[in-house]
């Protein structure tokens, strides 16, 4: 079997194991046995030379990786230090730092705070010793929904006082689940806030993205002078892939015309954009090794620039691999491509 059939079945058992843990409640026991068996196959395929052996073997294994990402998921949940005060009738007060850049709408904005320190009720500002509560790094995000002014930004610190509430779950929607996938377990509506500091990281990575959200600002007030409603959100969601300014009866025209997909950031319009990229800079001259790379540099820059979505980061993963197998001269399977980015 080739190893690209055996990275292929391994990530069919890593994510078949996430999805079976999310439909029923696996037993510890079963994991054992899962696991005992998984390091049998592997043992038997050594001593016995039995290659499918050794697959069956490593498959179990990462089944069991993959129901245990969504135990350990659901533990942190379960034992979050602020998971005690959710949905209880006491106002609470964190102080914390903005993560990610700032969502913000017509009527709102959204932000995602990693609490620092909690206190019960409201914190007066005059208060320089009160009994806050440490929080772990990195333990928990807080998804807070404000009013669009005053404007926040990426690395900011503010205080927040409000009721820390679970996220709703819709019918057709479970919104908890996705929120959940982010790191996000509590949401706080339209709080109290005061901003305490603006902070500058030192570290490399968060120097880059804020200047890498700055240029994204400049670029989004150029696309609003030079672009009239509704061309300017179509012009926003195609460049940034953010349509979330579009009304409703917007995304109904652009739906109903099978135009909606223009503001998303899909593997198929990353994979169209790689391949104009390549395409372009073979005809500038360059080499198709220094092509690849400046191709993928630009694929993953973009995707920073709209914010890392997991859609972004699926998106980026497939027209990798694309643009690698084509510099490889190797076929490209696009059910692999899938399962693949999916793990």
């Amino acid at each position: 079997m080739t190893s690209s059939k055996t990275l292929f079945y391994l990530c069919i058992s890593f994510i078949a194991g996430i999805l079976l843990a999310s439909l029923i409640k696996i037993p510890h026991i079963f994991l054992w046995g899962f696991l005992i068996l998984g390091a049998l196959a592997i043992f038997i395929s050594i001593f016995f030379h039995k290659n499918y052996y050794a697959l069956i073997g490593f498959c179990m294994l990462f089944l069991i990786l993959g129901s245990a990402r969504l135990q350990i998921s659901e533990f942190n949940v379960l034992h979050n230090t602020l998971s005690k005060l959710i949905d209880t009738p006491e106002k609470i007060t964190l102080i914390g730092n903005i993560i990610e850049e700032p969502d913000v709408r017509d009527k709102m904005q959204k932000l995602k705070v990693h609490p620092v320190k909690f206190a019960i009720g409201n914190v007066p500002s005059s208060a320089e010793q009160f009994n806050w509560v440490k929080i772990n790094e990195f333990e928990s995000v807080v998804l807070v929904t404000l009013s669009p002014y005053p404007e926040y930004y990426y690395l900011d610190t503010i205080k927040i006082t409000g009721k820390l509430k679970t996220p709703i779950t819709l019918e057709d929607f479970n919104y908890k689940n996705y929120l959940m996938k982010e790191g996000v377990y509590s949401i706080m509506d339209f709080p109290k806030t005061e901003l305490i500091t603006k902070n500058h990281s030192n570290d490399v990575f968060s120097f880059l993205y804020e200047k890498i959200l700055f240029f994204k600002k400049e670029l989004k007030e150029s696309i609003y002078i030079n672009f009239a409603p509704p061309q300017s959100f179509i012009v926003e969601g195609i460049m940034l892939g953010n349509d979330k300014n579009m009304n409703k009866d917007l995304k109904d025209k652009m739906s109903s015309t099978g135009l909606s997909h223009l503001t998303a950031i899909s593997g198929s319009n990353i994979i169209i954009l790689s391949s104009i990229m390549m395409a372009f800079l073979l005809f500038l001259g360059f080499w198709r090794g220094q092509a690849f790379y400046f191709s993928i540099i630009f694929i993953w820059l973009y995707i920073l620039i709209t914010g890392f979505p997991a859609s972004g980061i699926r998106a980026g993963i497939m027209g990798s691999i694309f643009l690698l197998s084509s510099k490889l001269g190797r076929q490209n399977t696009s059910s692999r491509v899938i399962v693949l980015a999916g793990a």
